[in-house]
């Protein structure tokens, strides 16, 4: 397990800056465009955080993911905030999930918020890659507004700077593809 910086809360709640316009990789995976990119803090220029984003090749208008996650630069990664957008499966938090959202099953686009996964009294992350979940209310219509809200949610000032891959859906694809 990774140790997460003592402020690593008002970190998170700091605003962010991309370090670098990111490439779309769209060949290592078959059925994602993907990148992730380092942000820098924008007050202090703490550079340990990164950017994950992926999404559909096959699908204009939902199946994207994008993640702020704590990378210091020779340690393992931790997850910090998931959004996911219009997913195609289901998550079922446990009974200490997010207030009043105990025991519910989250589908579509949802989030896994930092202050719900955050566990305080051991500063640390709860087991299990972000398993409280809560339905995001305002669902974006496009890529480019889930990319708008997710850099909102994460703060980051320049998440404009991530210019949408040019997707083209696949009317003979089949989810058992």
């Amino acid at each position: 397990m990774v140790d997460l910086p003592p402020d690593i809360v008002a970190l998170v709640a700091e605003e962010k800056s991309l370090i670098r316009s990111p490439v779309w990789d769209t060949k290592s995976d078959d059925r994602y465009y993907v990148f992730s990119v380092p942000l820098v803090i924008t007050s202090d220029g703490t550079s340990n955080f990164q950017l994950r984003v992926k999404t559909s090749k096959r699908f204009v208008d939902r199946d994207a993911i994008v993640q702020l996650e704590f990378a210091p630069s020779d340690k393992r990664v931790t997850p910090l905030w998931r959004i996911e957008w219009r997913a195609f499966g289901l998550h079922t938090n446990k009974l200490w999930g997010p207030p009043g959202f105990e025991l519910a099953v989250v589908k579509l686009t949802h989030e896994h918020r930092f202050d719900d996964n955050w566990h305080s009294p051991e500063h640390r992350m709860r087991i299990g890659n972000l398993p409280a979940a809560r339905p995001i209310n305002r669902d974006p219509n496009t890529l480019s507004e889930f990319l708008a809200f997710c850099g909102q949610s994460f703060r980051i000032k320049d998440i404009r700077r991530i210019e949408p891959p040019l997707i083209t859906q696949d009317i003979f694809w089949t989810r058992d593809d």
